[in-house]
């Protein structure tokens, strides 16, 4: 989803979002939360985030835990971004697409937007760049 197709996606009306990363050690060993954050405070929006994140974790690992289930439906956050790495590779990027179209469904039926973070691969596999 881009803003230029919808672009309330992007213009926050309250100046305040409230946004749940779901992911591995690539989202909080980068620091994306607290990254997202400073953004939104340079640019005058408020930004809360939390972070359900584990190292070697898949989307799948996740939905199969069942907490983001649990956490989506409280109406507590208005995005839900999630990373599944490396999308780089095959396997990776098959998740990303299954299990990220199912946490996509799970967002919208709570009026949650979704929102898929694609990482970077590693410098060893720089050669894979143009397929995350």
């Amino acid at each position: 989803m881009s803003c230029s197709q919808e672009p309330d996606c992007c213009s926050p009306t309250d100046d305040s979002l409230d946004i749940l990363f779901v992911g591995n050690s690539l989202t909080y060993s980068n620091q994306m939360p607290d990254l997202l954050e400073s953004i939104g405070q340079q640019n005058d929006i408020s930004i809360t985030t939390e972070c359900i994140c584990f190292p070697n974790y898949g989307l799948e690992d996740h939905l199969n835990d069942g907490d983001v289930q649990n956490r989506i439906p409280s109406n507590e956050y208005s995005h839900l971004i999630f990373q599944q790495g490396p999308s780089s590779q095959a396997y990776g990027r098959e998740t990303l697409f299954s299990f990220g179209k199912q946490l996509s469904n799970l967002a919208r039926n709570h009026d949650v937007i979704p929102a898929y973070l694609m990482v970077w691969p590693s410098l060893a596999y720089y050669n894979t760049f143009d397929r995350v």
